[in-house]
């Protein structure tokens, strides 16, 4: 799978129909009966700094057969008037045939740099609506190579390879069966809150990073092979402190 760089795009909320020939878009038919089609949510989401690692985000969607990417989003994250707030969501909806594939490509870049790259070819689900999530992840930092130009764009691909991405820092095949994906939730992508209104905020929460690991110390596994530490006793006595609480709850 190759990407190719154009003019930029803010990436939002939205819906992609990956094969033509629908009757409607949604609420386009209020006089007729409306069943809710398959849906496939691609969750983005990362565990890299923003804007400090990563400031650039480039999402494509390419349905099979099609020589050149059916939807083409580029935004800056990280802060700023017109910067994509992250997690973020795509929705790709079900067409009239359920065997079309969709390629997702997402790379994250830095000052113009290509630092990540994550792909996924999967079927979007007739019957229900499923999360796919693409993490930008620093495990894959490193992992995008340039493969030449594409009318006249820079373009780029894995460094796995063909039908391969980087997925926690090990190369893996792209291809995601539907079928093992969950069920949607988006409290389960946007902190515990719903997805974002129009104007981008939301009640969900952020994860505190520096507060968590604030109070850390270093330590050596006793066996490297299996890279397992014991649980410190300060954490066995929180265990068991919130356990007793819950048990006086009656949870």
């Amino acid at each position: 799978m190759t990407t190719i760089r154009h003019r930029p795009r803010r990436l939002a909320l939205a819906v992609v129909y990956i094969t033509l020939g629908l009757s409607c878009a949604l609420g386009a038919c209020s006089s007729t009966k409306v069943t809710t089609p398959g849906q496939l949510i691609v969750a983005i989401d990362t565990d890299m700094a923003l804007p400090n690692q990563v400031d650039e985000l480039e999402i494509d969607v390419t349905i099979a057969n099609e020589p050149k990417p059916t939807v083409h989003y580029q935004t800056t994250v990280g802060g700023g008037d017109y910067s994509q707030p992250i997690p973020a969501t795509l929705t790709l909806v079900a067409g009239p045939d359920p065997s079309v594939p969709a390629t997702i490509t997402l790379i994250g870049f830095k000052n113009g740099v290509p630092r990540t790259l994550r792909q996924v070819t999967s079927t979007v689900p007739t019957d229900r609506i499923v999360t796919l999530r693409m993490p930008i992840q620093w495990l894959c930092s490193g992992t995008v190579q340039p493969s030449g130009n594409v009318d006249g764009g820079l373009a780029f691909q894995s460094s796995c390879g063909p039908n391969a991405t980087c997925k926690a820092g090990v190369c893996v095949g792209d291809a995601v069966d539907p079928s093992g994906l969950p069920t949607y939730d988006s409290a389960s992508v946007f902190g515990g809150g719903s997805a974002p209104a129009a104007d981008g905020s939301t009640v969900g929460t952020c994860f505190e990073t520096i507060s968590c690991m604030i109070g850390g110390t270093i330590v050596t596994p006793d066996d490297p092979m299996n890279c397992t530490v014991p649980v410190p006793a300060a954490t066995r006595s929180r265990r068991a402190s919130r356990r007793r609480a819950a048990s006086s709850l009656g949870i």
